[in-house]
C-alpha cells in the first residue's frame, strides 16, 4: 500500500519513529503528512489487491481493538477485540445497498435512510417506547405492499406443541393517569379511501380480508377449523355507544307476503333478524318473508311468538313451523290465532 506522503522518503527515520509519527498523526498533533488535496490526515491508497489496513489486537486483548472518538475522548464507534461492533452515538444510515444481519442482534439506537434490510438468522430485537415505525413512501403506477410477511415452510415441528406463525403478545398491565378514557383499543386499523383517475369500480372491497380456515395437509386431520376465532369476550359489531351483536350486510329491506291477512314487518328488519306482523291466521297459512338479495346458502332459522296471539297459533294440536331458502324464509302456522298475530325471527348463514 502507500500513503498520501509515502513513508520511503523518510528512509532515515527508525521504525520506532515512524509508530511515534503514526500516534501523533492519529492524535491530530502533527499534519506532517497531511494531504489537503484529498483533506484528509492519513488516507491508504492500495495498488495491489491485498488487505489495505490491517490492526491486529495483543495475544491479551481486552480493550477495544478499534475505537473512533470525539475530541473530549468519547467513543463514537468501537470493535472489541470479540468482534463486537458498537455505535455508541449518531446511529446508523444506509444510504444505499441495504444491511445485512446474519446474527442475533439488537439495535439501540437510529435505523435510518434504510433502503433494504435482510436478517438472516437469529432474528432481531427492536427496543424503544415507539420501536417500530413503517412509514410507506407513496409510489405512481404499480402495486406496493406497506409489509408483507412470508411464512417459511415448515418441516418436522415439535410435536404437541402449538407453533404460531404471528403472535402479538400483549399480555402485559398498561397503567393510565387517574380520569376517563372514552375508547380504548389495543389493535386500530383505520379503513384506505379507494378512488379512481377517472370513473372506475370495484367489485368488492373490505378493510381486512380473511382468506379461509387452515387447511389439513398430508397426513393430517382437523377437528375444527375456523377462519376467526373468538376465543372469549364480546363480539361487538357497528358504533361503541350502540352496537349490534349480529348485522345485517343486506342495504334495502326484506318483504312480506303469504297467505295470511295483512303480512308485514315491524321497522327495522333484516335478513338476519325481525318481526313478522299479521292482521290474523287460520291453519296452515303462512307468512312469507322475502330477503332483498338472494344468500350464497340456505340459512338456519329461529322462530317464536312475538305476542300472545302468535302463542296461540304456536300452542295449537299441530306444531308451528319455519322453513328457509337462499331467498326467503316462510312461516306456516298450525292452527287459528286471534287477531294481530306475530313471530319474532332469526337468521344464521
Amino acid at each position: 500500500m502507500r500513503m498520501s506522503k509515502n513513508f520511503s522518503s523518510k528512509s532515515s527515520r527508525s521504525i520506532a519513529a515512524i509508530g511515534a509519527t503514526f500516534a501523533l498523526l492519529l492524535a491530530g498533533v502533527s499534519p506532517a503528512f497531511a494531504d489537503s488535496s484529498i483533506g484528509t490526515t492519513i488516507a491508504v491508497t492500495g495498488v495491489s489487491d491485498v488487505t489495505q489496513l490491517l490492526v491486529k489486537g495483543n495475544a491479551t486483548q481486552t480493550s477495544n481493538t478499534f475505537a473512533v472518538q470525539t475530541s473530549a475522548l468519547a467513543n463514537l464507534f468501537t470493535i472489541a477485540n470479540s468482534g463486537l461492533t458498537t455505535i455508541a452515538s449518531g446511529g446508523l444510515v444506509v444510504t444505499a445497498g441495504g444491511a445485512s444481519i446474519t446474527g442475533a442482534s439488537t439495535i439501540t439506537g437510529t435505523l435510518g435512510g434504510l433502503t433494504g434490510l435482510t436478517v438472516a438468522s437469529g432474528g432481531a430485537s427492536i427496543t424503544g417506547a415507539t420501536p417500530l415505525t413503517l412509514i410507506q413512501t407513496a409510489v405512481a403506477g404499480g402495486s406496493p405492499n406497506a409489509f408483507v410477511l412470508t411464512g417459511g415452510a415448515h418441516t418436522a415441528l415439535a410435536a404437541s406443541t402449538e407453533a404460531s406463525d404471528v403472535n402479538f403478545n400483549l399480555a402485559r398491565t398498561v397503567q393510565f393517569a387517574t380520569g376517563s378514557t372514552p375508547t380504548q383499543r389495543a389493535i386500530q386499523i383505520n379503513p384506505p379511501t379507494y378512488a379512481g383517475v377517472g370513473a372506475s369500480s370495484m367489485a368488492n372491497a373490505a378493510t381486512l380480508a380473511i382468506a379461509g380456515a387452515p387447511v389439513a395437509g398430508t397426513n393430517m386431520t382437523i377437528s375444527n377449523a375456523s377462519a376467526l376465532w373468538l376465543q372469549s369476550g364480546d363480539l361487538a359489531l357497528g358504533s361503541a355507544s350502540g352496537y349490534s351483536h349480529i348485522v345485517s350486510k343486506q342495504a334495502a329491506a326484506p318483504t312480506a307476503t303469504g297467505t295470511c291477512t295483512t303480512p308485514g314487518l315491524a321497522a327495522g328488519a333484516t335478513d338476519v333478524r325481525g318481526t313478522v306482523t299479521t292482521a290474523s291466521c287460520t291453519a296452515s297459512q303462512t307468512v312469507i318473508v322475502t330477503f332483498p338479495v338472494a344468500l350464497s346458502s340456505a340459512p338456519v332459522c329461529v322462530v317464536s311468538p312475538a305476542n300472545a296471539a302468535g302463542a296461540v297459533s304456536a300452542a295449537g294440536l299441530a306444531t308451528m313451523f319455519a322453513s328457509a331458502s337462499t331467498t326467503a324464509l316462510t312461516i306456516t302456522t298450525p292452527a287459528a290465532a286471534s287477531t294481530a298475530g306475530s313471530w319474532n325471527y332469526v337468521c344464521i348463514q
